[in-house]
């Protein structure tokens, strides 16, 4: 019985994340980065992501990169869960914190010019 639900949970998973595909456009692809950088878990690796990645100022990161890790520590790494719009340039994301379940809507801008850096982001309860 136990490996039956552990089948059938990692089946749901599969399915959650392959509902959740991102598209092949600069803002997914910024977006799939920060994501990722956000999951690791590592201070100097978050700050060195935000400065090659992100138009924010030293001093902007400094203030938010230990916050990123803080509530990563607290609510745990964040899965997709569904697309709410996508275009070249902007996306909007709902993401749940796999610790606590709370899902965010993720919205981000990027520049139109490579490398795409970000530009806007927002993060919000659902």
């Amino acid at each position: 019985m136990k490996k039956l639900a552990t089948l059938a949970l990692l089946l749901l998973m599969t399915v959650a994340v392959q509902a959740a595909d991102l598209p092949d456009t600069p803002a997914a692809k910024a977006f799939a980065s920060w994501l990722e950088s956000y999951n690791t878990h590592d201070l100097e690796a978050r700050k060195t992501f935000l400065k090659t990645n992100s138009s924010m100022t030293a001093e902007q990161i400094d203030r938010y990169a230990p916050m990123d890790i803080q509530m990563r520590d607290s609510e745990g790494k964040l899965e997709v869960v569904s697309i709410e719009s996508s275009a070249d340039y902007k996306i909007e994301v709902v993401a749940r914190h796999v610790t606590t379940g709370a899902e965010i809507s993720v919205s981000m801008e990027v520049a139109e010019k490579a490398p795409h850096k970000i530009g806007r982001m927002g993060l919000r309860p659902v």
